[in-house]
């Protein structure tokens, strides 16, 4: 049976367990508070950082899903840093690992020219929390443990849709420009993890986690208020346009779809349509 430990038991990470249990399986996952009904697999009770080898089992798979506590630099560090810096130091002591997969994000790349972005991009932000994520990245790429990395774009899913709730709130406008965005839904996510997990290193050991229709902001908050008849008329202000501008790039996901994955939620359209009908929105 296959071995597999989940560090960072957040939104992800819960449903990397659960996607798991679905197979034949066992699932380790480390988590500071008491399991609860969405929690599947056995529980690691314990602070990540207070765990030692001897609090591990012997495991095939790692998935590091750490994400900060918050926006602050201190909770980047931790969570990108310090705690990659833990399992490097955790990980030494196994016998049986084949592959460490880190859930990295595609907020490090400096590009907001609406262009399209690969793997062999190297224009990176000079933010601090860009360079915690980045400095996380290289720790594991130069450890001794055999590695692939995901830069996950937008995670969205069940009980995860901002901008679906600001359209429902009559808080969502449409940008003056064209912005394009990225996003994954949660199950891809989670798939997306595995299946990286599993390919030799020989297809690669860096991939995008994202759909492959990066699309323009509008276009989905138009689709989105038709669908729920929502009614939007005023243009989104100068300091959102702005923000929104932050993240106008076309992430390519090229790599991961030539290495076999396919995707169950190709397009925002067929993720939110799951979500509308899961919670009521829709018939």
């Amino acid at each position: 049976m296959t071995t597999y430990l989940i560090i960072g038991c957040g939104y992800l990470g819960r449903h990397i367990c659960q996607f798991l249990n679905h197979d034949d399986a066992n699932v380790y996952f480390i988590k500071r508070s008491p399991a609860s009904a969405k929690d599947h697999g056995n529980i690691i009770q314990k602070d990540w950082f207070k765990c030692t080898p001897n609090d591990l089992p012997q495991v095939d798979y790692v998935f590091y899903t750490m994400s900060p506590n918050s926006s602050r630099i201190a909770d980047y560090q931790q969570a990108y840093v310090d705690g990659v810096k833990h399992m490097i130091s955790l990980l030494s002591h196994q016998r049986n690992l084949k592959k460490v997969v880190l859930a990295s994000s595609t907020s490090v790349y400096d590009v907001h020219d609406g262009s399209w972005v690969a793997e062999s991009c190297q224009k990176f932000g000079e933010h601090e929390k860009t360079q915690a994520i980045l400095a996380g990245e290289s720790l594991l790429t130069h450890s001794d443990l055999p590695w692939v990395i995901a830069r996950l774009g937008g995670i969205y899913g069940h009980g995860r849709h901002y901008l679906l709730d600001l359209i429902r709130q009559g808080k969502c406008y449409l940008n003056h420009e064209q912005v394009f965005s990225n996003r994954i839904h949660v199950h891809d996510a989670a798939r997306c993890l595995h299946h990286i997990s599993l390919l030799p290193i020989t297809e690669g050991q860096l991939f995008h986690g994202v759909d492959p229709q990066p699309t323009a902001l509008n276009t989905i908050t138009a689709w989105l208020s038709s669908k729920l008849g929502a009614h939007i008329s005023h243009p989104m202000n100068q300091e959102e346009a702005l923000r929104s501008r932050l993240s106008n790039k076309q992430i390519s996901s090229e790599k991961l779809v030539a290495s076999g994955f396919n995707f169950q939620y190709p397009s925002f359209r067929e993720g939110f349509i799951q979500i509308m009908k899961q919670e009521g929105m829709i018939d």
